[in-house]
């Protein structure tokens, strides 16, 4: 008797990318780690990566720069989506 070739299937959610622009070149940190510049996201988005069961995901930005008001803002990001945020930091 011939056994049937079985074959294990895993079903991963696409990541989502996120792109951060700002008036001026600042540190990027997402869920306080350190993820390069913002210009940085113009030319190469953030992937995000999603376990197989997770519908959504909280994210937390915190974006600084020397001599510039820091800005955060925490928001859900759903598997496959591509989120764009502009932020104008303003002088201290």
């Amino acid at each position: 008797t011939e056994v049937p070739d079985l074959r294990i299937v895993l079903i991963v959610p696409l990541p989502a990318l996120l792109t951060v622009d700002s008036n001026v070149d600042a540190d990027l940190f997402i869920n306080a780690n350190y993820e390069g510049s913002t210009f940085a996201t113009l030319r190469s988005p953030i992937s995000v990566e999603f376990s197989q069961d997770q519908k959504e995901q909280e994210i937390r930005i915190n974006i600084n720069q020397k001599g510039f008001q820091p800005y955060k803002e925490t928001f859900l990001l759903n598997p496959g989506k591509h989120k764009r945020i502009q932020v104008n930091l303003l002088p201290l």
